[in-house]
């Protein structure tokens, strides 16, 4: 079996998805929100998506937890970006 890793879906790539996103900018106003699946099924595209248009009222960043070495990296990154 070989695992092929693809991009993130982006721009004309990204589509039929506008009802999660609209439930999701709904959900954001009031609380936090777990994306939660398996692989490969599109989890990071809707948070670029997120992040590429973002609802106005919002502030998002864009992390990769997989570019930091410790939770403390990344909490501080985190920090510096929000500031």
């Amino acid at each position: 079996m070989n695992i092929t890793i693809g991009n993130i879906v982006t721009g004309s790539d990204f589509f039929d998805r506008e009802e999660i996103l609209v439930r999701l900018w709904e959900m954001l106003k009031t609380d936090s929100v777990l994306l939660a699946a398996p692989r490969r099924v599109g989890k990071s595209s809707i948070m670029r998506k997120l992040y590429d248009e973002p609802m106005n009222g919002f502030k998002v960043l864009w992390l990769d937890g997989q570019d930091y070495s410790t939770p403390e990296d990344l909490v501080t990154d985190l920090a510096a970006k929000a500031g």
